[in-house]
Parts: structure tokens; sequence; C-alpha cells
């Protein structure tokens, strides 16, 4: 009886051996856990964060694009305005020359008549004047 007391109390021993260390394995297994949850809250911390992040930097590039654009189509417009401004003023110009073409055919040929009229009136003057 003594020997199976003293083989029990070994095994105990072995078992509160085995307990003690499963106890410290559990211990630092929840350690373990708690830092690791730990970790991932950090790392989610910090994917939000930079997230955060790229989102204002891809906001300001964007806002940046938006007004170069803007830029670009106002240099564009001043351009184009410009280049129509001389295009105006060419036809103007253009158009001023003919004017000023016809209106001298116009005069030489009014000039023209009146003479050929005034011709013909002192022809008939003679005329009356012979007559």
């Amino acid at each position: 009886l003594e020997k199976e007391l003293s083989e029990v109390k070994v095994q105990l021993a072995n078992i509160n051996l085995i307990a003690n260390g499963v106890k410290v394995q559990l211990q630092d297994e929840m350690l373990q856990r708690c830092d690791l949850a730990n970790r991932v809250q950090t790392l989610q911390e910090q994917l939000d964060f930079q997230k955060s992040l790229h989102e204002k930097e891809m906001e300001k590039a964007k806002m940046q694009h938006e007004i170069r654009l803007r830029e670009i189509e106002s240099d564009n417009q001043q351009e184009y305005e410009g280049k129509l401004a001389e295009v105006l003023q060419k036809l103007r110009g253009d158009q001023y020359e003919q004017i000023k073409e016809y209106r001298e055919k116009l005069e030489g040929n009014f000039h023209a008549k009146l003479e050929s009229a005034q011709l013909a009136a002192a022809k008939n003057n003679d005329f009356a004047n012979a007559a």
C-alpha cells in the first residue's frame, strides 16, 4: 500500500509538474495573444492613418491636376481669342481694301460717265449754237 501511495505521489508530482508547465505555457500564450492583438490594433491604426494620408495626397493631386487643366484651358482660350482677333483684324483689313477698290472703280465709272455726259452736252450745245 505504501508502495502504491509512493507511486501515486510520484504520479501526482509528475501531473503537478505537467500542470504547472501547461499553466506557464497558457500564460505565455495568453500574453502572446494579447501582444498579437495589440500589434493587430497598432497595424490597423497605422493602416488607417496611411490610408487617410494617401486619400489626402490623392485629393491634393487631383486638385492640382484640375487647377493645371484650368490654367491650360485659360491659356488655350487666350491663345484662341488672340488668333481670332488677328483673323478678324485681317478680315476687316481685306474687306476695307475691297470696299476701297470698289469705291475707286465706282468713282472712276462715275467720273467717266460724267465726262461722257458733259462731252455729249457740249456737243449738243455746239450743235444747238451752230443751228
